[in-house]
């Protein structure tokens, strides 16, 4: 009819913030493939709001003094190669165990004194 405004909302006319939080409560797997869906999509997932959410908390504890461009690059450093701490002594890795919902940091540097962090999502 003449007049009626259409109730359909396409998400893309959604402001970034909303994205970045939809996109923050999935998979970093889904935020990757959703990041190809358009550019405001891929700018949404460049948020740090975003990759905060797949970081356990106690790592900037572990990483105080250590600065990142951006949480992503952080989430993709520790998933990858690790980063080195204590002046090179000390390793942090990050593992996720997605079926159980485990988040496991483990701080090696070959000493006993040797961590091992686990996060329940």
């Amino acid at each position: 009819m003449e007049g009626e405004m259409s109730s359909e909302v396409n998400i893309l006319d959604l402001p970034e913030d909303c994205i970045s939080h939809i996109l923050s409560l999935t998979s970093p797997g889904d935020v990757c493939r959703c990041a190809t869906v358009s550019t405001k999509f891929r700018r949404a997932a460049q948020s740090d709001v975003v990759w905060n959410q797949f970081l356990p908390s106690c790592l900037e504890e572990i990483l105080s003094g250590s600065a990142f461009a951006s949480k992503k690059d952080l989430y993709f450093q520790l998933c990858g190669s690790g980063i080195l701490i204590d002046g090179g002594n000390n390793k942090v890795v990050f593992y996720e165990i997605p079926s159980k919902e485990i988040s496991v940091i483990v701080v090696c540097g070959g000493r006993q004194e040797d961590r091992l962090y686990i996060h329940r999502a």
